[in-house]
């Protein structure tokens, strides 16, 4: 398969904190995402589902990805979400993050007309390498058909390879359906696909594909690191059961909700709280998954030193 994009690991969904007016909180957020690398990511992945970036606009996510590479973050450590239900937004974005050395773009299908025929599916991603025109573009397939409503079929992903063998770089399954992921692992052995369940992240690996990017690593970030990197060993089963026992607590609220309280209560800042509407707080829930999470021993990496 590519032998272009070798991206790897473990990548973070990476949440977006919020001022209370709902702007983008960006001092904690360029803060978060040097604390992720420096505690074990890979890299990370910007508005995506758990960073919400179906809520902000354009020029939103423009600024503050500039603002993330601007503080001294590598660009090769970021993947930028760039998928829209207009084509020329995702165009602009992906564009964008390109011209900015960003590692790829994570890249939705579009997502508001449902029933979409294959055609049509191919001619957006075409459209897309085409009209952005840069050698230099990795494109991320995102499928998250429970939100999306939208699964990239096989097919259509063969045709892509076959058209823009460097562009379309691999694939994050969010499905949660291993029999989908495994169907995309039989199809392209030793492409780029990630999931975004880590439970399934040992498998993955094993039979060739390259991590997880999920929302996890957002305070996990240790764990899944110590397993992926010891994902071949003994201990790597109770790694794993670790993790997965984490992330089913987490899970049990509504989109980051969970995620979102683990790291309000442990980091004292409430702009982790902040959700921009329609999302909303459930401040019962929230107190109920930090309860269950401390539980279990849980503690946070340790913040960054001076100079780090």
């Amino acid at each position: 398969m590519n032998d272009i994009s070798r991206l790897h690991g473990i990548w973070s969904a990476c949440l977006t904190p919020l001022r209370p007016e709902l702007s983008v909180d960006l001092p904690t957020l360029i803060e978060h995402v040097r604390w992720q690398l420096a505690r074990g990511c890979h890299g990370v992945a910007l508005f995506g589902t758990t960073g919400e970036g179906t809520s902000f606009s354009v020029g939103e996510r423009k600024a503050a990805l500039e603002a993330v590479l601007a503080a001294g973050v590598p660009a090769a450590k970021v993947m930028a979400g760039s998928g829209c239900a207009a084509l020329t937004d995702t165009i602009e974005l992906t564009s964008h993050a390109v011209k900015q050395g960003c590692a790829g773009v994570l890249t939705l299908p579009p997502f508001f007309f449902k029933g979409l025929g294959d055609e049509g599916l191919y001619r957006c991603f075409a459209e897309l390498v085409e009209r952005v025109g840069d050698a230099k573009l990795r494109v991320y397939l995102y499928n998250i058909p429970q939100l999306s409503g939208v699964k990239f079929p096989v097919k259509v992903i063969e045709r892509l390879l076959k058209t823009y063998p460097t562009a379309i770089a691999g694939l994050k399954d969010s499905s949660g359906d291993w029999n989908s992921t495994k169907e995309y692992l039989d199809a392209f052995p030793g492409w780029g696909l990630f999931t975004g369940w880590d439970p399934h992240l040992r498998e993955v690996v094993r039979l060739g594909g390259a991590g997880t990017i999920s929302g996890m690593p957002n305070i996990n970030m240790a764990g899944l690191r110590a397993l992926y990197d010891n994902r071949t060993k003994p201990e790597g089963a109770d790694i794993e059961a670790t993790a997965t026992t984490l992330i089913k607590l987490v899970d049990a609220a509504p989109p980051t909700a969970g995620l979102r309280a683990v790291l309000a209560h442990y980091s004292g800042k409430e702009s982790w709280l902040t959700r921009r509407p329609p999302l909303e707080r459930n401040p019962d829930q929230e107190k109920a998954i930090v309860a269950a999470v401390r539980a279990t021993g849980f503690k946070l990496p340790p913040p960054l030193k001076p100079g780090e």
